[in-house]
């Protein structure tokens, strides 16, 4: 255990932005315009970019599971669709608001969630929220946002009335630019957007009171990029990231976190990249958390005790 008197206080103080949402980061997805996303090349079916309508409380589901998604039926002896967003509040902690959803959307959405979660159990109780709330920019499908240690992961609802087939298509345009990792599914969108929330746990845990949020140089994926290209002797070029892992990964050094665990989190075959940054997370999560605050109190992470200031 680690005995932390005023660097508790430290932490809080370097927050600059108490009480306001700060859009750490989002999942873009490039089709062009919502209504048109055949601008972007896309050979969508009429049927593919419409909005779903869906009777919510009598929808329910059936048949073999493929990359998180099943076919929706009439059978009452399958989930409904909020019997997975209660799943997700039970896995996560967090209140799952997610609605104007199709059954395939939220039970491979709920998949995600499994998946990460059963990896990362630390994270339980992190998260205040999933839902579709919030304001989004044109082409961002996913956002994770915090306050003060209050985060929240938002699903664009444009994006998520949609069918689970237009995920799919989105995904695999996406991939075939290398705009995403190869070898992931569209439910990797969970991975991405909750390894923001693990890129901040570990920045808290292990800065020594020196992480904030509007400094990205503060935050753990800015050493863990890096030391993952220097490793691996890859050249910190937007051609060399995009071949090695994705062109989102360019965006920031939590991008390049967050796409190297979506890769490693959700494909049966992570390249060297993924692999690297991956390893480095499983240590650091799997190290002993237990803090001591300066009354005393014992904590099970810097993020409890803080959250208990």
């Amino acid at each position: 255990m680690t005995n932390h008197g005023i660097m508790d206080k430290i932490i809080v103080d370097s927050y600059d932005n108490k009480g306001e949402w700060i859009n750490m980061s989002g999942t873009y997805v490039h089709v062009g315009e919502l209504q048109t996303p055949e601008e972007a090349g896309m050979a969508f079916t009429e049927e593919n970019a419409e909005r779903s309508e869906h009777n919510l409380t009598g929808a329910s589901i059936s048949g073999a599971e493929e990359n998180g998604e099943k076919e929706q039926t009439n059978s009452a002896a399958n989930p409904s669709y909020f019997e997975y967003t209660d799943s997700i509040t039970e896995k996560t902690g967090a209140v799952c608001m997610l609605h104007y959803g199709e059954v395939g959307v939220i039970s491979g959405i709920h998949c995600g969630f499994k998946r990460v979660y059963d990896i990362y159990p630390k994270l339980k109780d992190m998260m205040t929220s999933i839902g579709n709330g919030g304001e989004f920019l044109p082409g961002e499908a996913a956002k994770y946002t915090m306050s003060l240690f209050d985060a929240q992961i938002n699903f664009n609802p444009d994006y998520f009335g949609r069918t689970a087939e237009f995920y799919r298509e989105i995904h695999s345009y996406n991939i075939s630019n290398k705009e995403f990792p190869v070898g992931t599914d569209w439910t990797s969108v969970v991975d991405h957007e909750t390894a923001h929330l693990i890129d901040q746990a570990l920045s808290m845990q292990f800065s020594q009171g020196k992480f904030r949020i509007l400094d990205g140089t503060t935050h753990f994926s800015y050493k863990l990029k890096e030391q993952v290209l220097r490793d691996l002797g890859i050249s910190n070029t937007p051609e060399s990231i995009k071949n090695e892992l994705s062109n989102y990964a360019n965006a920031s050094a939590s991008d390049f976190m967050a796409e190297a665990l979506r890769e490693y989190t959700n494909s049966v075959t992570p390249r060297r990249v993924a692999q690297a940054v991956g390893s480095i997370v499983d240590e650091h999560m799997d190290r002993d958390w237990t803090v001591i605050g300066a009354d005393g109190a014992v904590y099970a992470s810097m993020w409890e005790l803080v959250k208990n200031l």
